[in-house]
């Protein structure tokens, strides 16, 4: 039995890959977490076995705690319950160590193995299109929790039936924050723009949807540069001054984890929060939020972020009870990854008892077009849905508001509509020749 002093070195900050293989009692290769397997016989039945891929060392560490911990607290309120058609649910995690080719192999190897019957692929965009190949030519079911590029199951061409995203979107971010950002800048007159954004596939897509989609509702909008820093750069300074240099007014950024947190801290030897109006889609994430906090001693106030896994999005006491019940779990607040990953699972519970059976096209057909109620789903009905045309996750809250040092960390909080999101969605996929 796990130390209490154990569970709280893992809650807190600073735990590296071989602690958290120790202490999850993770023996085997390539084995991330090893969680309890309750007997076979538990209800009478083999259990029904979820399997998670992640990143689990490096400075992406974070990634797959987090999503470790929000597939076990879905995995024990299951199991609280009886299980599913009474069925004992166990999970178990490998680590991908953020390589495609690992992604593939391990994927390929838990879609043949006959003993997994759910993969959640919780990896990078990057990873997310190779894996995505592995549902189509297995025909197996494969949930993307943690993929946001707009492509992975926008583009008709290339979709795969066993595939799904429980993920949010770049588009849907993007149409809603940007119709945010203009808003605030018709009211003060922010006409000069930047964007900094990691230079991959989630990056240059955000920056890209930002842009189209703050011209649209705020045409006075110049554009007057786009940054490309790499990821894990380690040195914003030269992107700080060009953008001061510019008299910049407002700026976008995608940055996210530890690079947001260095571009803020830089940023701040040269006034940047103070000079300029900054719009982040990631600093809303305790992920980010807390280490910029340790970084600066408070959290910077008047940053306009989006915002999720977050009790005030949606304020009900269904997500607020989620957070709270995280937080007690874990010892430390829930992620977005947390969130998409649990919400996903809530997806694959409800299309099992649907369908009556873990078989593969039973439960494909169910998932396709199917709602539920989640924490994160968009109040009053809080819904989720996975659509059918897509196999993407709609109707989740997507909402933003504006730093202040004090818990949950943001107030003004403004909830964008999803007519808004599904009307730009229509004129892209229309220019894009998508159906």
């Amino acid at each position: 039995m796990m130390s209490k002093n154990k569970k709280e070195k893992m809650a807190g900050k600073g735990l590296t890959r071989r602690e958290f293989l120790k202490a999850s009692a993770g023996g085997a290769a390539g084995v991330a977490v090893a969680p309890y397997f309750a007997p076979r016989l538990a209800y009478g039945q083999k259990p029904i076995h979820v399997r998670c891929h992640s990143i689990y060392g490096g400075k992406a560490a974070v990634l797959g705690r987090s999503v470790t911990d929000g597939v076990n607290m879905w995995k024990d309120e299951v199991n609280r319950k009886g299980g599913i058609l009474g069925r004992h649910v166990v999970t178990s995690f490998r680590d991908t160590r953020g390589k495609t080719e690992e992604a593939v192999r391990l994927a390929r190897e838990a879609a043949a193995s006959g003993e997994v019957d759910l993969l959640l692929d919780s990896c990078s965009s990057r990873e997310a299109f190779a894996v995505k190949e592995v549902s189509r030519d297995l025909n197996f079911i494969i949930i993307a929790t943690n993929s946001k590029t707009t492509e992975l199951t926008a583009n008709p061409k290339t979709r795969a039936p066993y595939h799904f995203r429980s993920a949010a979107q770049n588009l849907h971010d993007m149409a809603a924050g940007a119709k945010y950002a203009a808003g605030l800048a018709k009211k003060h007159g922010w006409t000069k723009w930047a964007t900094i954004a990691p230079d991959y596939a989630y990056g240059r897509e955000n920056a890209m949807f930002f842009i189209r989609f703050l011209k649209m509702y705020f045409p006075e909008a110049e554009i007057l540069m786009e940054l490309w820093p790499k990821l894990w750069e380690p040195d914003f300074t030269p992107y700080v001054t060009k953008m001061l240099g510019a008299k910049t007014q407002a700026v976008f950024t995608s940055q996210w984890g530890g690079d947001v947190v260095a571009l803020l801290q830089q940023g701040a030897l040269y006034g940047l929060h103070e000079k300029v109006k900054i719009f982040s889609i990631d600093l809303g994430d305790f992920t980010a939020i807390n280490p910029v906090i340790k970084a600066f001693g408070k959290l910077p106030e008047g940053i306009y972020m989006g915002t999720r896994a977050n009790p005030l999005t949606p304020a009900t006491k269904l997500n607020r009870d989620w957070f709270n019940g995280f937080k007690k779990t874990y010892g430390y607040e829930p992620s977005g990854w947390s969130q998409q990953a649990y919400s996903g699972l809530l997806f694959y519970q409800k299309a099992v008892e649907k369908a009556g059976s873990t078989d593969q096209k039973a439960v494909r057909d169910a998932l396709a077009g199917l709602e539920i109620v989640a924490p994160w789903g968009s109040p009053p009905e809080q819904k989720l849905a996975l659509r059918a045309s897509d196999h993407t996750n709609i109707l989740y809250t997507e909402a933003w508001g504006k730093t202040v040092n004090k818990m949950p960390y943001v107030a003004d909080v403004l909830t964008l509509s999803w007519d808004d999101i599904f009307k730009a969605e229509k004129e892209y996929f229309k220019e894009k020749g998508w159906v």
